[in-house]
């Protein structure tokens, strides 16, 4: 799996304040998260480790978490 093949998820980039470093987060999967210097960053580290976790729960015949569309209409 590819980071372009990724379901439609949610995500949401912020700065912490106290480290000052971007983190990138995805509504589906709480407590997954990615770390960077930008925003770009956090969310390439993000989309690799969420391609990381689709592909273990793939093999172990779990479904993928849907998108959560209700945010999306709300936004």
């Amino acid at each position: 799996m590819r980071a372009q093949d990724l379901p439609s998820y949610t995500y949401r980039v912020f700065r912490d304040e106290p480290s000052g470093e971007y983190v990138a987060e995805c509504q589906e999967i709480p407590g997954l998260s990615g770390i960077g210097e930008t925003p770009a960053e956090a969310m390439a580290e993000l989309q690799e480790a969420v391609v990381g976790w689709l592909e273990v729960i793939e093999g172990q015949g779990v479904p993928f978490p849907a998108p959560d569309t209700a945010l999306r209409k709300t936004a």
